[in-house]
């Protein structure tokens, strides 16, 4: 069957901030790492047990309204091995839940259902939707998230916590206590829900689980104390260098070796495991110090040095994109492809062109981004070459994997701007495939990449007219961005998952959804920048979540309120300008949300403040003209200045 669970909820308990239980648990579950003892050993219902539970079917809360099952509900009730349904007062009187549990006992399943207690009491029958009830026994055995006091818990400890600090009946003595308690309750409901679903005892898995665990925190433990012991042997490995005493040079000889495997550490672990342990700090002064050791070696670089070096200027590279520096980004990326080839041939490992590969991959999306479409297409075809190297000799490897899905990606989106929809589209849906395989084979949780590709598909087949997959896929999208981790990677997935969602709804019309859809996409792009203020992927964000939102006040004829938001978008593009005066896509944001303000405000009848707009968007096309700025794809400065000076004029076609 295709899932392990189906969740069956009311919608009204998948709201509340700190209580969305439904896509908590959804979360909860599919991330759960089950331990590897358990993992290929079969199940009481003879099935084998995976590495993940995954998939977990969860129906979107602005799918379904109607009362009776669709198609598509019933197909993931029909593929689905389990059902956990979330009780509550709520869920007794949803008439939905009662026909998805009715619907399950009809495929003669009733002993895989996993009843989950969020409030109400079951005594009271204000807990237990009715089918449940229907048996020889009164009352099933089910996991509860409730607080001692039978009261509604929390999916987040801290929101626990701060419930318990309000009410002044609870001595503050008392706070760390009942916190405790309920965490170790919470994780016990959890293990209850999970343990059903794999078909074990809670027992087994409760002992193998922490077992587990203990595992774990040991080998998180030994991580750390690698990573204190590269800095050492950097260290002693960049004394040598600079030309200390004979007898610390014959000690850093020693240590080199030790030194080649702990950077080999470095390039397989490090990002992932210091992020997971919150160590960053240590990150940093890691790459600090692999610098100062490349940098004392006044002779030729060794293979093995040329392949730190291309691993670290590639990190850089991906730094400074992050941070919107897209031409500083270039150059690190340039000189990682230089180091990478190098070291391979050096050293002849065709392996190490890996970094080869994904860095032409991240070099051409930026030259696609910017229009320079010849020379994308020659770098695509780079990375494609490198990673069928790797591949060949290790099918395995990350970075490879990761080019060759890149590069295909940024041709089918080509397609899709060449006018090419239905090619666009038979890539995409291959890559997805390929993605979905790839994540259970590999035991991987969601990722970003695998979320952009359901964006790019709901942009593509609305652009085709295919608005029911582009809906669907939006969907998805926004289920998997909610899977993600945190970081500002993740963060900007979600929030382009959540804009494309409300572009979908904004079409049907459904303003209120969008706008709901928007303000989620907005806080999101809002945390990324007080990380980083001068993040300009993050501010273009800012800048089309702020476009999507006035479209749809002045759909709702608040064209006041879009105003208002209007001249927040503008902000946000001077900003984005600031930034990088000599850009041509911050030029064309800039100057578009001028023009788009200023024919607003002609509705309304305040002319002057228009033309003031248009004036500032039409000076900042004749600086890129003076500053001889190269236009982006399919953009004419001249052609701009040609439509604006006609609106100057008085005219009202044009811009």
């Amino acid at each position: 069957m295709k899932y392990w669970g189906f969740i069956s909820y009311s919608h009204a308990d998948n709201h509340a901030k700190n209580r969305n239980w439904a896509s908590w648990i959804h979360k909860e579950i599919e991330r759960y790492e089950i331990p590897t003892d358990l993992v290929g050993s079969k199940n009481k219902y003879d099935e084998i047990i995976p590495k993940k539970i995954y998939p977990i079917f969860l129906d979107n809360s602005e799918l379904s309204t109607d009362i009776s099952l669709d198609q598509s509900i019933r197909s993931a009730l029909d593929a689905s091995r389990n059902m956990i349904v979330l009780c509550s007062p709520h869920a007794t009187k949803s008439r939905h839940v009662v026909a998805e549990i009715d619907y399950f006992i009809s495929l003669d399943r009733k002993e895989r259902i996993v009843p989950v207690v969020l409030a109400g009491h079951p005594e009271r029958q204000t807990c237990f939707p009715s089918p449940l009830l229907d048996g020889p026994n009164d009352e099933p055995l089910a996991a509860d998230f409730r607080t001692t006091d039978g009261s509604q818990g929390f999916t987040s400890l801290a929101a626990y916590r701060e419930s318990l600090a309000q009410d002044k009946a609870v001595p503050a003595s008392e706070i760390t206590r009942a916190a405790e308690e309920y965490e170790q309750r919470s994780e016990q409901a959890k293990l209850r829900i999970i343990s059903a679903i794999l078909g074990v005892s809670f027992e087994q898995l409760a002992q193998r689980d922490r077992n587990y665990r203990i595992q774990v925190e040991r080998r998180k433990a030994r991580v750390l104390r690698r990573w204190v012991s590269l800095v050492s042997v950097l260290g002693i490995v960049a004394i040598a260098a600079a030309g200390i005493a004979n007898d610390r040079r014959i000690e850093a000889n020693h240590a080199r070796s030790d030194a080649e495997d702990l950077v080999e550490f470095l390039q397989n672990d490090a990002h992932s495991e210091l992020s997971k342990l919150g160590r960053l700090d240590i990150m940093e002064l890691l790459n600090r110090r692999v610098f100062k050791y490349l940098d004392n070696n006044d002779a030729t670089l060794s293979g093995f040095q040329q392949r730190v070096k291309a691993t670290a200027e590639y990190q850089l590279g991906m730094d400074a994109l992050a941070l919107g520096k897209a031409e500083v980004a270039q150059e690190h990326l340039r000189l990682a492809i230089s180091a990478s080839q190098h070291a391979a041939e050096l050293d002849q490992r065709v392996d190490w062109l890996d970094i080869a590969a994904i860095a032409n991959w991240r070099s051409a999306s930026i030259d696609y981004q910017y229009g320079r479409l010849d020379s994308a297409i020659t770098k695509l075809n780079a990375a494609s070459k490198y990673a069928d190297r790797v591949l060949a000799l290790d099918p395995d490897n990350t970075r490879a994997l990761e080019a060759w899905y890149g590069h295909a990606y940024e041709f089918a989106a080509i397609k899709s701007d060449q006018g090419d929809q239905e090619a666009a589209l038979v890539d995409l849906r291959e890559l997805i495939a390929w993605f979905e395989n790839r994540r259970m084979e590999n035991d991987r949780a969601t990722e970003p990449d695998h979320v952009n590709l359901y964006v790019k598909v709901s942009r593509v087949s609305d652009i085709a007219g295919l608005r029911q997959e582009a809906f669907e896929a939006a969907v998805s999208a926004v289920q998997l961005a909610a899977q993600l981790g945190v970081g500002d990677a993740a963060d900007a997935v979600k929030a382009e998952a959540n804009m494309q969602l409300a572009r979908m709804h904004e079409l049907s019309n459904n303003t209120s959804a969008a706008s709901k859809q928007l303000n989620r996409a907005f806080s999101t792009v809002t945390l990324r920048l007080k990380r980083a203020p001068d993040s300009m992927q993050a501010l273009i964000q800012a800048i089309e979540v702020k476009r999507l939102l006035a479209t749809i006040q002045q759909k709702d004829g608040a064209i006041r309120q879009a105003l208002q938001t209007l001249a927040q978008r503008s902000e946000y593009a001077r900003r984005l300008h600031q930034l990088d005066s000599l850009a041509p896509y911050g030029i064309l944001i800039l100057v578009e949300c001028l023009t788009f303000e200023a024919s607003l405000l002609d509705a309304e009848n305040q002319m002057e403040e228009a033309t003031r707009l248009r004036r500032e968007a039409y000076a900042m096309l004749q600086y890129a003209i003076n500053a001889d700025i190269s236009d982006p794809a399919e953009v004419s400065w001249q052609a701009k200045i040609d439509a604006l000076t006609k609106l100057l004029e008085g005219s009202s076609n044009g811009f």
